[in-house]
């Protein structure tokens, strides 16, 4: 996430951006009305929090250093937008 938001502020010619926008989970999900789409990176539900974890790690990394302020989640499932706001809460 830190190299994808080092290009998108210098894209963007700013020095940081208010909403940085997730899109498509990695796992297996429905995507554009097609079921399982694509093969999930994870084999456990665990590898899949964990991997939301560092993401939310590496956001509040980036957001103390003030290059983003809001996370945002798009094309995500109800169940991922749960686990991540679970998660944030917890850790």
């Amino acid at each position: 996430m830190g190299e994808a938001i080092e290009g998108s502020l210098a894209r963007l010619q700013t020095d940081y951006i208010d909403l940085y926008q997730l899109h498509w989970p990695q796992r297996q999900v429905n995507k554009m009305g097609k079921m399982n789409w694509e093969e999930s990176y994870f084999t456990s539900k665990e590898q899949e929090e964990e991997h939301i974890i560092k993401i939310l790690q590496e956001f509040e990394k980036q957001r103390q250093a003030g290059k983003v302020k809001y996370l945002g989640l798009s094309n995500e499932t109800p169940w991922g937008t749960m686990k991540f706001l679970e998660l944030a809460r917890r850790e």
